[in-house]
């Protein structure tokens, strides 16, 4: 994704104040969306800050909502199709 340690960390850090969520959620968020491959730097704070929000519109925990959103826009195609019927 092309950050460095000291940058994922100043965007967990960040991620975590607008998303009001402990950095290590944010930590771990980050892990979710890097292991895809395919989600970038600039999508992963988006996700990040809506996270919470999205766990509690789809009556998910914080995790679950994670690993769905990370499938979701991992496949953009089948991922809208995904959130759509969560909703």
């Amino acid at each position: 994704i092309g950050l460095t340690r000291a940058a994922l960390e100043q965007q967990a850090q960040a991620a975590a104040d607008a998303a009001d969520i402990s950095v290590k959620a944010a930590r771990d968020q980050q892990a979710a969306y890097i292991a895809t491959g395919k989600i970038g730097a600039q999508v992963m704070s988006g996700l990040i800050a809506i996270s919470r929000d999205f766990a509690v519109a789809t009556g998910q925990d914080l995790t679950a909502a994670t690993a769905q959103l990370a499938k979701s826009f991992a496949d953009p195609i089948r991922g809208a199709e995904d959130l759509t019927r969560s909703m």
